[in-house]
């Protein structure tokens, strides 16, 4: 009586499992032999807040908790090992272990949060479930079956069913544009300009921010993550007036600064022949200024440089000279009447 109600019980549990794989998307299932140790995927991805692709992802290493029901058989576990990304989706590998024990094991795996700057990390969980059962073979023996079903049943924080582990990755751009205004400024001068990025507190920078857009060889490169010391990474940029260099895939709560160089700004005289001193910079950013998800912030540094041009008139005396003027004029044309008048 036992041993049928044993039967009836896995039968149960076929059906139900193989139910739940039939209806859940992304659900899927291995059959093998339950003593030979086997792996199994699942998919973990990013996307934006408005739900698109991110131009990039960071390389970063993904963990995972995996927790054993306490109705399980016994305390034989499946692990996940660390996981790097390389890509997006990118898939994380489930090592499943030999059983020697028939039942029903079921184990919850949740992502472990991470420290990456812009990852937002996902806080749902799914369940593996394992099947471990009786095969019967032709020479009347039985061995061990294992079936292995994902289950994506478990809901996120906005009611969606999971169909795979997807983090939030979110970037922004920075321009940055050189103007100049004033009749000594210099419309070809190049003027060095510190771009300076800085991480949350415990957060690291784990993708690349590009930069692009000058003639000069500095307005072209890379930021990589092995370019931040300390959570700050720089790059002074030489650009000139009309020019403008973009810095992309900035990860989400970065801060920036754009300081020009204190050279440019040097108490000097205005003809001492450097063409690159002497001038009033504006528009810079002195205070760490968080870049805006999704957005271009644009900064427009300006440069005036200019001089008031003695002509030898004092404006205080024009009104006078110009009077004087007229009447030296007009005496003229009223002897050049009466002369007329004579002549005739």
């Amino acid at each position: 009586m036992k041993k049928l109600l044993a039967w009836l019980l896995l039968a149960l549990l076929s059906v139900g499992l193989s139910a739940t794989a039939l209806a859940v998307v992304g659900s899927e299932t291995q059959k093998s032999d339950a003593s030979i140790p086997a792996t199994f995927n699942f998919y973990q991805s990013y996307i934006t807040s408005d739900n698109a692709t991110p131009n990039t992802f960071p390389a970063e290493t993904l963990h995972f908790t995996v927790v054993r029901a306490a109705s399980n058989p016994d305390d034989t576990m499946i692990t996940i090992a660390d996981q790097t990304v390389d890509a997006n989706p990118d898939e994380i590998v489930i090592n499943v272990p030999a059983y020697t024990k028939v039942g029903h094991y079921i184990y919850t795996v949740t992502e472990t949060a991470g420290s990456t700057q812009g990852v937002a990390y996902s806080a749902a969980s799914f369940d593996v479930e394992v099947l471990v059962d009786f095969e019967n073979q032709s020479d009347d023996r039985q061995t061990l079956r294992r079936l292995v079903v994902f289950k994506t049943h478990k809901k996120d924080a906005s009611g969606k069913k999971v169909d795979t582990v997807t983090n939030t990755y979110d970037t922004g751009s920075l321009s940055v544009k050189k103007t100049v205004s004033g009749n000594l400024a210099s419309n070809t001068q190049l003027f060095d300009i510190a771009v300076t990025f800085t991480a949350e507190e415990g957060r690291t920078v784990k993708s690349a921010i590009t930069y692009t857009g000058g003639s000069d060889a500095s307005t072209q490169g890379t930021i990589g993550a092995a370019d931040w010391t300390s959570g700050t990474a720089s790059r002074t940029i030489r650009i000139h007036d009309g020019e403008t260099v973009t810095f992309s895939d900035i990860p989400d709560g970065v801060k920036y600064t754009v300081i020009e160089a204190e050279a440019h700004k040097a108490a000097a005289e205005l003809n001492s022949g450097d063409d690159s001193k002497g001038y009033t910079a504006t528009g810079e950013i002195t205070t760490a200024t968080p870049i805006v998800k999704g957005e271009t912030t644009g900064v427009v540094v300006n440069n005036d440089k200019g001089t008031a041009v003695n002509t030898g008139i004092s404006l205080d005396s024009l009104p006078y000279i110009i009077a004087l003027t007229v009447v030296a004029v007009g005496a003229v044309v009223f002897l050049l009447r009466r002369r007329h008048r004579k002549d005739d």
